[in-house]
């Protein structure tokens, strides 16, 4: 068995289109770190909307076309985001008069006035000079406050809103009152950065557990628990993450690569799977080179069995190839700082906050996403058995592996529970990590091991009959 094994790692690495692969999975990895390292990442600021809507501004212009709703529009955003720049490009009240809802619409409504009046859609002088009276006040109360007094004046606005409010907005209200406190509390100063992103996370989160607090438990649907579970999820790690001044991953950084490891590289991986996979039996046909190997003193299910075992290899060897190339790549890029920072999860079962090694998180991923790749390329293995041909096996296994997608979202959509029985919903086990559940209804992870084996042993045993009544006489 183990020459066996051997002697089909040794035909696999004589493989013309292994290497072109391995080479193009470089190329992807380094693509990936240069999109992450250019212009093309997408950033959470306000800022990147601002030099688009200024360009069509101008355009605009220039083509005499400022009579249109959308012109005004995008003027009026243009000349809010420079009234708020004129405070200083980080300051805090910059960050106050974009994000603050009072005074975002308060600055919105004087520019708007101002706007309209200079576009001579407004006639209204009157009009205009309260607005740019409004404006200079505004001014004048921003430059002369500090962010603490404006958090302390803030705390007070919301205190007597909570009491003169109605129930559905009470939610909100408390929400946003205990984010007042936190950035009170650990000194939290109005800006773009990560800080502000957690804060934000916590509110929207924790007004959504707040406005479930009044339902009776019982009465509560499924779907219902998973979104009261998730946002405290949500509110504990944005919690956690203020507490302990935990800086954002950058993105494309090793770190932030490998916690996303198989969202990343998923389709390289698999391609390197089923070319394999796909071709490990067929070629032995399509080349005459079975007759050769059967008439060695192996019986059929032997040099069977030994093929799946390579094929078995081969699904490590791609996922370890995929990462020491990002690693090397990723190290070029970004470094190898990141690496020594944990990685921060909540696990729903013991309701606790996890810090993690990268590495440790990574293992576990792959665990989790094994019997997904297993079953993928035993799938590409019996296809490429019972047919004899390559480009089927190949062909039908990306079809499947793709139309998975849209099985799973017609599944969740639609809730036609004997989907359940489909390999796709039930082969990806890292949505059960740290106490998670399936999306899926009816799906649970005793569930989902009962049906893996059950396809995995189906398929191999339909394999191994099919190859050994396969007749060579005519190969």
């Amino acid at each position: 068995m183990i020459n066996l094994i051997k002697n089909e790692i040794y035909k696999i690495l004589h493989k013309k289109s292994l290497y072109i692969v391995l080479l193009i999975t470089t190329l992807f990895v380094l693509l990936t770190q240069l999109i992450y390292n250019s212009d093309l990442t997408v950033s959470v600021y306000i800022e990147d909307n601002y030099e688009s809507e200024e360009y069509f501004v101008k355009v605009m212009e220039n083509e005499g076309e400022t009579d249109s709703e959308e012109y005004l529009d995008s003027k009026i955003y243009v000349e809010t985001y420079k009234y708020a720049d004129s405070f200083g490009k980080d300051s805090w009240q910059k960050y106050i008069i974009n994000n603050h809802e009072i005074y975002n619409g308060k600055v919105y409504s004087i520019i708007e006035r101002i706007v309209k009046y200079e576009l001579g859609k407004n006639k209204n002088k009157i009009e205009y000079e309260e607005a740019l009276k409004e404006k200079e006040e505004l001014t004048k109360e921003l430059k002369n406050l500090d962010w603490k007094t404006f958090l302390k004046n803030d705390i007070e606005r919301i205190k007597i809103n909570i009491k003169n409010s109605e129930s559905a907005e009470k939610y909100y209200l408390e929400a946003e009152l205990e984010v007042l406190y936190l950035r009170e509390k650990y000194n939290i100063e109005y800006k773009y950065d990560e800080f502000n992103e957690y804060l934000d996370n916590y509110k929207s989160n924790r007004a959504t557990l707040i406005s479930y607090e009044i339902v009776d438990e019982d009465n509560l649907k499924p779907e219902q628990k998973n979104i009261i579970k998730e946002a405290k999820k949500e509110v504990e790690l944005a919690k956690y993450k203020i507490e302990n001044h935990i800086e954002k991953i950058e993105y494309g950084s090793n770190h932030y690569i490998l916690s996303n490891f198989y969202t990343e590289y998923f389709t390289m991986i698999i391609i390197i799977i089923i070319l394999i996979s796909g071709s490990i039996v067929s070629e032995e046909f399509s080349k005459g080179t079975i007759k050769l190997l059967l008439v060695k003193p192996y019986t059929r299910t032997k040099i069977l069995i030994s093929k799946y075992i390579t094929v078995l290899l081969t699904i490590l060897f791609a996922v370890v190839f995929t990462l020491i190339m990002q690693l090397i790549i990723g190290g070029i890029f970004f470094g190898y700082d990141t690496l020594s920072i944990p990685h921060i999860t909540y696990n729903l079962t013991t309701n606790t906050i996890e810090a993690i090694h990268i590495f440790k998180y990574l293992l576990l991923l792959t665990i989790t996403t094994l019997p997904k790749l297993i079953i993928i390329g035993t799938i590409s293995f019996m296809i490429s058995t019972i047919f004899t041909s390559t480009s089927l096996a190949n062909t039908l296994t990306l079809i499947f592996v793709f139309g998975s997608d849209v099985l799973n979202v017609i599944a969740e959509g639609f809730e036609i529970e004997w989907l359940k029985f489909s390999p796709t919903l039930n082969w990806d086990f890292s949505v059960y990590l740290f106490g998670g559940t399936s999306p899926y209804k009816g799906v649970t992870l005793p569930f989902s091991i009962i049906n893996c084996l059950v396809y995995f042993i189906l398929m191999i045993v339909v394999t191994i009959i099919i190859f050994k009544r396969k007749n060579i006489k005519n190969i």
